[in-house]
């Protein structure tokens, strides 16, 4: 016998709930998402994001030392580069385990999908109306994406096998 299963916290349900809506359900029928395949473009271009967030931040910090007016400085825009990295580093966590067809990394996406939605509208900026569509749609197309069934995974169509064949005899019944 197993361990009694452990109950789920509240936010641990929500964001099941949120990363498998209802309606969602009902779309996967109507619209082809690869799971696997976005969950690799994700993990991608998120990996492309935290790398340029170091690299600017090491830039940022190289100046910061010669020169007192140039730093990373506080407040809204560190808080809200600091919840960038966050949600990037979630969002690249599970378009990996989507990409290895694990259901359960649309969890890890959309948590970091919201992250960045509160982190563009702490760091504010004239992209942020356009920056939430993306993310939106980004949203919905993780929650709609579909992964192929664990039967089906290895499986490959049914093919009746071959009746064994004798080797050809001499009349004799020698070989």
């Amino acid at each position: 016998m197993g361990a009694p299963a452990q109950p789920r916290s509240v936010p641990i349900l929500l964001l099941d709930r949120l990363a498998d809506p209802p309606p969602a359900r009902a779309a996967r029928e109507r619209v082809a998402v690869s799971g696997p395949a976005l969950g690799l473009v994700l993990a991608v271009l998120t990996g492309l994001g935290l790398l340029l967030i170091v690299i600017g931040l090491a830039v940022l910090a190289g100046a910061g030392r010669r020169s007192t007016m140039l730093s990373i400085g506080s407040g809204p825009a560190a808080a809200a580069l600091v919840l960038q990295a966050l949600a990037d580093l979630l969002v690249l966590v599970g378009g990996w385990r989507m990409a290895q067809r694990d259901r359960r990394g649309r969890e890890p996406v959309v948590l970091g999908l919201l992250i960045a939605v509160v982190g563009a509208a702490i760091g504010g900026g004239g992209g942020l109306a356009v920056e939430v569509v993306v993310l939106v749609v980004l949203y919905g197309l993780v929650v709609i994406s579909r992964f192929p069934e664990p039967a089906s995974l290895g499986a490959g169509p049914a093919v009746a096998s071959a009746p064994a064949i004798d080797p050809p005899t001499g009349g004799d019944g020698s070989h």
